[in-house]
């Protein structure tokens, strides 16, 4: 029960990593802390964008997403790095754990560190795949990786060429 309990835990500060990440690539970018808001208990959980109505939207609202994003973004960049910020985080994050574990030498930390990557890994693929479903079904970008590929195919197979084989060998770095 209690391995449940924390398995549990860390998917979920995973969530709250990745999300941080957005917000603060948002930031980084220009986006006022207000026109932000981190929704963690909503399916897909996201950073949504305050409307001009004071409503927040959702990335599941594509055009109005984007729309209201381009009064904050008006380079490539800006857009890159505000989806690419929740996986950047993440894997900082998680190399900073395992960087901990093995300085320490606590193998608790260790074991900590080990949960973090392998979730980190699985969620990763399943959302990939989740998102090449809908992005292929839909036709519009759903999720980070569709996002980051519209923007920049060669960037994307960049960064998550070094993501994944960053966390494969963090994975081999855990005693």
């Amino acid at each position: 029960m209690l391995d449940l309990l924390l398995n549990i835990a860390v998917i979920f500060c995973l969530f709250i990593i990745h999300e941080s990440g957005h917000y603060l690539a948002g930031r980084v970018i220009g986006i006022p802390g207000g026109e932000m808001k981190i929704r963690l208990f909503t399916l897909p959980p996201h950073v949504a964008l305050i409307g001009t109505d004071g409503s927040w939207i959702s990335p599941t609202e594509y055009e109005s997403y984007i729309d209201r994003l381009s009064e904050f973004s008006d380079e490539e960049w800006k857009d890159y790095t505000f989806v690419a910020g929740g996986h950047a985080t993440e894997l900082f994050g998680v190399a900073g754990i395992t960087a901990a574990a093995l300085i320490s030498g606590s193998e608790l930390l260790a074991h900590l560190a080990e949960l973090f990557v392998i979730f980190c890994l699985i969620l990763s693929v399943v959302y990939l795949l989740m998102d090449l479903f809908y992005s292929i079904r839909n036709h519009i970008p759903f999720g980070d990786f569709s996002g980051q590929w519209m923007i920049s195919k060669g960037g994307t197979f960049l960064f998550y060429l070094v993501y994944f084989s960053t966390l494969a060998g963090l994975l081999w770095l855990i005693p």
